[in-house]
């Protein structure tokens, strides 16, 4: 929330998942951020 308006940013890529101690971490993010994607980004 920015100014009590939710906004939303998607991203794309992948974030491996390591069990470390008996507990799941995210580790080693691929991910970057995608600026205003069209509709078809959403179905593919």
């Amino acid at each position: 929330m920015v100014d009590d308006e939710i906004v939303y940013k998607y991203f794309e890529g992948y974030w491996d998942v390591k069990n470390i101690d008996g507990k799941w971490r995210l580790w080693d993010p691929e991910i970057k951020e995608v600026e205003n994607p069209d509709f078809l980004w959403f179905y593919e």
